[in-house]
Order: structure tokens, then sequence, then C-alpha cells
């Protein structure tokens, strides 16, 4: 007999996830909706694969769902989408594929490698 007080997590929760999330939710708040706690949705997740596929499986349906509301905020079908908090909202909840990236490169001429020159210079001072 294991310790401690037996799960709540119940299989039919793989299903509530990905419904809640194509409504455009968080993780957040599914994990307030089933549970009410987002370390035990974490455990739940860690535990049992189907559900984190579920919740994996979710996120993009939650992208889905606010990709579509900011298209249809640019061509006028849906109102009142805030450009500001639409493009700061992606940025921050979608970072593989929405944040801004800079790619620095230094290289040296015509795109090769950089050159180490070391030169010495001897310069005559007339005192």
């Amino acid at each position: 007999m294991s310790a401690g007080r037996p799960s709540e997590y119940l299989p039919e929760y793989c299903e509530r996830v990905i419904e809640l999330m194509r409504e455009g939710r968080s993780k957040v708040e599914v994990s307030a909706d089933l549970c009410g706690s987002y370390h035990t949705f974490q455990l739940w997740q860690e535990q049992n694969p189907q559900f984190m596929q579920s919740v994996k499986e979710g996120e993009k349906l939650s992208q889905a769902w606010w990709e579509k509301l900011g298209r249809e905020g640019a061509s006028g079908v849906a109102e009142k989408v805030n450009p500001t908090m639409y493009i700061f909202n992606m940025k921050n909840r979608f970072r593989s594929e929405w944040a801004d990236m800079t790619r620095q490169e230094q290289t040296g001429r015509n795109g090769g490698p950089i050159e180490q020159v070391h030169r010495i210079e001897r310069v005559i001072v007339d005192p």
C-alpha cells in the first residue's frame, strides 16, 4: 500500500483538457478547472503519459484558437481585438513560434572567418 492520499486523477481528464484548451485556455486555467492546483496538474502529466500527450495537443489547439482570433481581428470579422494586447499575449504565451528572434554573427572579409592580424610597428620619435 502506497503512502499518501490517492490521486484524484481520472482518465476522462484527457478529453476535458482538450475541450478546454480548444477554447483558447491556458494550462493554468485548465488546472484550476480540473483540480485547483497547478502543481497537481504537473504531477498528473508526469505520472500519466496519455494525460501529458493530451496537454501537448491542447496547447496547439489553444494556439490555433488564439491565431484564429488574431486573423479574424485583422480582417475585421472579430471586433474589439486590441492589437497590442494580442501581440504581447502571443509573444509570451507561444514563445517558440512567436517571439522576436535576433541572430548576430561576426564574420571576416566577404563572410569568411575572422582573421587574427598581429602587427608590430616601429615608430621612431624624434626627441
